[in-house]
């Protein structure tokens, strides 16, 4: 049994946006220049770090240095993700990660990834990958 096709689909574009990161490494740079990517890049960044706080697409827009409906726009264009869907997919593609750690309880874990609410956690992440966390955690160790 492998990852549902949505969810591989998911972090492909997840993939292709680091690619894209890498690649435009050199953005900050040359700051003066303000393109989208500049803004993505610092959004981008952001999230990274700050993924597994309760952060909101607010902060996430002025710590990018632009404004609420810039950052929508420059990620839906670039992306093909509004910010929040992003945020979701970002802390999802942590989660996985996470659950393959058989001394993390599914609380630890939503936690990790900035979720208070294990059971909200679980109904996300089933959303996301048609799989619930438990049975994630059933698939990986049956699969051993």
């Amino acid at each position: 049994q492998g990852f549902p096709n949505r969810y591989c689909k998911i972090m492909a574009q997840l993939y292709s946006i680091i690619g894209f990161l890498i690649d435009n490494a050199d953005l900050e740079k040359h700051a003066e220049t303000l393109t989208p990517e500049f803004y993505l890049v610092r959004a981008l960044d952001f999230i990274d770090v700050n993924y597994h706080e309760d952060i909101t697409i607010d902060e996430i827009a002025q710590n990018a240095g632009t404004s609420r409906k810039t950052l929508s726009a420059t990620f839906s264009n670039l992306t093909g993700f509004s910010p929040k869907d992003y945020l979701i997919y970002y802390r999802i593609s942590k989660a996985v990660d996470l659950l393959r750690d058989p001394n993390m309880s599914i609380e630890m874990i939503a936690a990790s990834v900035g979720y208070n609410d294990q059971f909200y956690f679980s109904k996300v992440f089933k959303r996301i990958t048609d799989i619930s966390p438990q049975k994630y955690i059933a698939n990986a160790v049956k699969n051993k």
